[in-house]
């Protein structure tokens, strides 16, 4: 794990970079705990992973891997555990079909926030999963150690606008949390260096971005997450591939 210490209003928060493994829970769940693990230990009193990092990002799949709820649980208890609240992208499967979504368990293991993506990417998101209904784009107050903190998430796609940040900021959001599955391209070349500082300055928010890197069986992903400060300027910024590993 490499990266750089800094502390955000009166917190750490920390973002995870790696790559997911495409249908495999289990071995992505157990990343995922080593590095909750990590993360507390470092300080750090909310750690975000990326867009379905549990299930994992491949467009040439017919479909996503269901994360089974004992996956969510042990989840959930490792948040309680190392008491620091745990972000990540999963396929949330429902009654009426299955959202590419991000769950958030604060500090006391309890599931405090649930957001479905509104703005779909591509063909296969389409196929693949329902849009987040109208009124998704909502704060969400979630436990850390230290305070409570009113978060806003946005799912990749969701950041390239304006407006579904604005709509967070205008509603008291402290915090965005912005989980990605970003490929490299020329939209991988600017969002990580141009759109994410943008919408922290406009917004006078802190961002915490979390991308999947390396390659899968359909995509290369460019890596590059960030904590980006609410002026716009970075706290701490990875590079397109780290080996698994955190920023704090």
């Amino acid at each position: 794990f490499g990266c750089a210490a800094a502390a955000m209003a009166g917190y750490c928060a920390a973002v995870w970079q790696g790559p997911a493994v495409p249908s495999d829970v289990d071995q992505n769940l157990e990343v995922l705990l080593s590095a909750v693990r990590q993360a507390s230990l470092r300080g750090a009193e909310i750690v975000l992973f990326p867009e379905l990092f549990l299930c994992g990002y491949d467009i040439s799949a017919s479909s996503v891997a269901a994360v089974p709820a004992q996956s969510l649980t042990r989840v959930a208890q490792a948040a309680r555990d190392h008491k620091i609240a745990v972000a990540v992208g999963y396929a949330e499967e429902a009654e009426d079909g299955v959202y590419n979504a991000c769950a958030v368990w604060g500090c006391t293991g309890e599931l405090e926030a649930n957001y479905r993506k509104v703005n779909l990417w591509g063909d296969w998101e389409k196929r693949i999963f329902l849009p987040g209904a109208p009124g998704s784009l909502k704060c969400f107050s979630v436990s850390l150690p230290s305070r409570r903190v009113h978060l806003g998430i946005m799912i990749c796609f969701d950041v390239e606008f304006p407006e579904p940040a604005r709509c967070l900021a205008v509603q008291g959001a402290e915090l965005l949390l912005v989980p990605t599955a970003l490929a490299a391209g020329e939209m991988g070349a600017q969002t990580p260096f141009q759109v994410m500082p943008t919408r922290a300055q406009e917004n006078g928010i802190p961002i915490l971005y979390s991308n999947l890197e390396g390659p899968t069986a359909s995509l290369l992903f460019c890596g590059s997450s960030a904590i980006v400060g609410p002026h716009g300027g970075d706290i701490a910024r990875a590079g397109r591939a780290v080996g698994g590993g955190l920023l704090v």
